[in-house]
């Protein structure tokens, strides 16, 4: 017989579920490192990525080396980056916008006087 699990989602269990069928539960993204599981439907449950041959399914990622930081090349021109109409050539419209929201100030509802 080969090993089954169950898939716990909200307090329920659903399966038995064949490792084949897991591998295509993780395929279309209904199993993940963090979906609860019971190997036959009788141990405890723990993460997907901490059972035994589910994990294979889910790969560490590489640990990445820091890069140093390469040094910033000053800048030939000492003039401020422009963004906008300079890369437009002469009488060429922007395909940007300003989007302008109005804004509706409400009063708050005055209180009647006090009344003795």
């Amino acid at each position: 017989m080969s090993v089954t699990w169950t898939i716990n989602v909200g307090g329920r269990a659903y399966g038995p579920y064949t490792f084949e069928q897991m591998k295509a539960f993780l395929a279309e993204g209904r199993l993940a490192p963090h979906s609860l599981v019971a190997r036959d439907g009788a141990e405890p449950v723990r993460y997907a990525s901490e059972d035994g041959e589910l994990a294979i399914l889910f790969p560490v990622p590489a640990a990445r080396e820091p890069q140093a930081a390469a040094p910033k090349a000053k800048s030939e021109s000492s003039k401020p980056a422009t963004f906008g109409r300079e890369s437009q050539a002469a009488g060429e419209r922007s395909t940007r916008g300003v989007i302008v929201i109005p804004v509706i100030a409400v009063q708050a509802p005055q209180r009647p006087p006090y009344c003795p």
